[in-house]
């Protein structure tokens, strides 16, 4: 498919260029430096298919390149208030607080599983 489509090699190739930046960009100026890079070469590209997806990049700049900082991520948060929002989901909305409450704490108790 890639030799079919010139436009589809290039947005692969830029996805699998993004994808190196992130995982081999080791502090926030060198992620920083390939991010300014990699987002050249995508307005240099002229693909229409990657436009909305700089304008994400633009707009969660900071937030991204916050994450060369450290790699700490909001995953366990995340993983936890889904959890949480299973537990309500199953139990169909509860209507007594105390329920619910027992439900998660049991759900996040180490011993219970």
């Amino acid at each position: 498919m890639l030799t079919s489509s010139p436009e589809l090699k290039t947005c692969y190739e830029l996805k699998e260029a993004f994808r190196v930046w992130f995982n081999q960009s080791t502090n926030r100026p060198e992620a920083e430096a390939g991010l300014t890079d990699w987002i050249a070469q995508v307005e240099a590209s002229g693909l229409k298919a990657l436009q909305t997806f700089l304008k994400t990049l633009a707009n969660w700049r900071e937030r991204i390149l916050n994450y060369f900082d450290g790699r700490h991520t909001n995953g366990f948060a995340e993983g936890v208030n889904l959890k949480i929002n299973l537990i309500h989901r199953r139990g169909f909305g509860y209507r007594n607080f105390a329920n619910f409450r027992l439900h998660v704490l049991v759900a996040f108790d180490p011993i219970s599983h």
